[in-house]
């Protein structure tokens, strides 16, 4: 058996809140957006007497996960044993690797009690297998297809297999299946004791700096993003930079020297500092743009 719905934003201002058996609503994007249509979509389906949910896109490349988390749980934290709560894995945050969505997930389910679900295209279920050992529920993306990818999980909860009229969505189960996913009491789960996944093994901040210097982790603010994300304190990683930098160069020679780039810098302010040209800097350091350096790139100066 299953239940026939649909997923909205402020992308849909006229629905009908009665024809489908359940909506999804979209409540917020990144550290500070609100769905301008949020109320008004929520109390349309309450008056309705609809099944409801509500999930947050996420902007990995942005913010950190704790601060979206905060953010959506801000805005309906209160529905929680009352509606679907999930993730909205798309777009940029394709580029990004499990941690930060599980992170996300974990923390929302500790707060609540209620497991999100993880919503994400077909194609890209491969890479997130820890997702699915962690026994968060699939919302899956794909269109124009009998059945869905599922990836590592054993089966699918939501299945989005159109975008017209709009966002279409099937459940692949029953009311009692809804209410489970929900966490609602009484609707065929009793409330759960919260028992996060793991989190992912964080190697020590030497390491990563190690990695640093070998441009795994990128430059300037796409480092920073990229280590918070993973759940890394940039500061005390680019410490551990700047000492193997200081350590390397005192073992190559005396003479070099190398400068992190900050916030506000030209290659002219640098080269000014240092008493010598941009032009010896840029050469120096292969520079293709001397109007192009990034905040937390090191240069050297000497």
């Amino acid at each position: 058996m299953t239940m026939h719905g649909v997923d909205i934003s402020n992308y849909q201002r006229i629905v009908d809140y009665h024809k489908y058996d359940f909506y999804i609503i979209k409540a917020s994007e990144g550290r500070t957006f609100k769905d301008p249509m949020l109320d008004r979509h929520y109390n349309a389906v309450k008056a309705a007497g609809k099944p409801c949910g509500f999930y947050h896109y996420a902007r990995p490349e942005n913010n950190g996960w704790k601060a979206e988390a905060d953010h959506f749980l801000s805005l309906v934290g209160h529905h929680a044993h009352k509606a679907i709560f999930a993730l909205d894995w798309e777009g940029n945050a394709l580029r990004y690797n499990y941690a930060w969505a599980l992170n996300w997930l974990n923390y929302v389910y500790q707060k609540t009690g209620v497991r999100p679900l993880f919503y994400c295209q077909g194609s890209a279920l491969g890479r997130y297998p820890q997702i699915a050992k962690a026994n968060f529920g699939l919302w899956v993306a794909s269109y124009g297809v009998k059945a869905p990818q599922k990836g590592a999980w054993p089966a699918y909860a939501l299945w989005q297999y159109s975008e017209k009229p709009m966002d279409m969505d099937v459940l692949n189960g029953d009311i009692k299946t809804w209410n489970a996913y929900a966490g609602i009491i009484g609707g065929g789960q009793s409330k759960p004791t919260p028992k996060p996944a793991p989190a992912p093994a964080k190697k020590s901040n030497t390491t990563i700096a190690a990695e640093v210097l070998a441009g795994k982790w990128g430059n300037g603010n796409d480092r920073k993003v990229r280590l918070a994300a993973a759940g890394y304190d940039y500061n005390a990683v680019q410490a551990e930079v700047n000492k193997k930098l200081g350590a390397a160069g005192q073992k190559k020679a005396a003479a070099k020297v190398c400068y992190t780039v900050r916030r506000g810098d030209t290659l002219s302010k640098i080269a000014a500092k240092y008493k010598t040209t941009w032009q010896k800097l840029q050469k120096l350091n292969g520079i293709r743009n001397a109007n192009k350096i990034y905040v937390g790139q090191v240069i050297r100066v000497k």
